[in-house]
């Protein structure tokens, strides 16, 4: 579970921003990192580049980098990115229960978790340590037959009190096909990052209720109660 995110901020300066969204609208982000998805989302990830400068946002999704290549973000451009960089297959949330024990802790802080660095281009050439990513925007398909996969399985009795609790998670998968494309380009960026956005997508059966959020009702003849002044139903006269 991430419990903090590294924005650097400065008042009145612009910066480059990400954040996720949905039919390119942005989702509401709790305490400072968490998203809720239900089961098969698709999102997107939104990228805008208010400055004059272009940058370059590297991609993490699942704690493992999305790509060698980034996307290029030009001066004043958004980009909603819905697909993954070397395929074209679109963002998809799936959730999925695992046990709740300290030993699958770990591996569940990793599920959902995404990650944008953004790098400036270098204009002092010779004097930034420069780091050279490929920008070519290759498509190759990663995926592999596996056979001649052996394993061991020792079974045991589990009694009632021995079954763990289970708990819902949600990882980042590779959905159905996108027709959105990606275009070429190269370019020379600062090694160091300028910002970095941490969220994680997190299964809305997790989502705690707040209060705005709990309706309340009328015990006699069922009406919603839309105003806290309301001390009689205005439909049935009971008293609320």
């Amino acid at each position: 579970m991430i419990t903090s995110t590294y924005v650097y901020t400065y008042d009145s300066i612009p910066m480059p921003t990400a954040s996720i969204t949905s039919k390119k609208s942005r989702l509401k982000v709790y305490n400072h990192t968490n998203i809720y998805l239900k089961d098969n989302s698709n999102f997107e990830i939104e990228l805008h580049n208010p400055t004059p400068s272009r940058y370059l946002a590297k991609i993490y999704i699942n704690g493992k980098e999305l790509s060698k290549a980034g996307i290029i973000i030009n001066s004043g451009q958004r980009v909603f990115l819905e697909r993954y960089i070397d395929q074209d297959s679109k963002f998809l949330f799936k959730t999925f229960e695992v046990d709740d024990v300290k030993e699958t802790e770990h591996a569940r802080s990793q599920n959902g978790l995404i990650e944008v660095k953004f790098y400036k281009e270098s204009e002092n050439i010779g004097y930034n340590l420069l780091v050279n990513y490929p920008h070519t925007f290759t498509y190759y398909n990663t995926s592999s037959g596996l056979s001649n996969i052996s394993f061991t399985a020792t079974s045991m009795l589990l009694t009632e009190n021995s079954i763990p609790k289970s708990i819902e998670t949600g990882r980042v998968y590779e959905g159905e096909k996108s027709n959105q494309k990606l275009v070429q380009s190269s370019g020379d960026f600062d090694s160091l990052s300028s910002f970095v956005y941490n969220f994680q997508i997190l299964p809305e059966s997790t989502k705690a209720i707040e209060a705005q959020e709990i309706r309340h009702y009328c015990p006699g003849c069922g009406l919603r109660v839309k105003k806290t002044s309301w001390r009689f139903c205005p439909n049935c006269g009971e008293e609320l």
